[in-house]
């Protein structure tokens, strides 16, 4: 027996579970700062959406050089997203751009970001229309009907 009984869901966002296909998400976007070594880094096209909206989502970033580096986001406010952890690679990236041949400025460094879930299921419904394969239990009582003690 592997499903839990919780009020949250039980599935990793945009794994076998969920169903949703985190390429349908992704948001291509210009790094233009970073700090704290690579753990926050601002990009202005998360500022389009209510903060919080891609807590907890994916960042991807170097695709463009030839390997990509996947970030957890923590935090979103604004244009800025917190990270998990540093990418000092995209620090790196950001003070000595790639040049563009066409032009001789340097290239807009690029990274991808996708959504975040709080693993309730309006969020589910709202955000992703996937209600269907939410894996949880909202409706779980606080108190137990039997006896009147917490069960949550």
């Amino acid at each position: 027996m592997r499903a839990k009984y919780q009020r949250l869901c039980r599935h990793a966002l945009y794994g076998r579970g969920c169903g949703r296909d985190i390429a349908l998400h992704w948001l291509t976007g210009t790094v233009i700062a970073v700090a704290g070594g690579g753990v926050s880094v601002t990009i202005p096209e998360a500022g389009a959406h209510p903060d919080g909206w891609f807590r907890g989502g994916v960042l991807r970033f170097g695709l463009q050089l030839g390997g990509a580096q996947l970030g957890f986001i923590i935090g979103h406010a604004g244009a800025t997203l917190t990270l998990s952890r540093p990418m000092p690679d995209m620090a790196a990236a950001l003070a000595d751009p790639e040049t563009d041949p066409e032009t001789g400025g340097p290239l807009p460094l690029l990274a991808d970001i996708a959504p975040g879930c709080d693993l309730r299921a309006t969020t589910c419904a709202g955000k992703f229309g996937n209600l269907a394969n939410f894996g949880g239990f909202p409706e779980i009582p606080g108190r137990n009907p039997l006896g009147g003690g917490s069960i949550v």
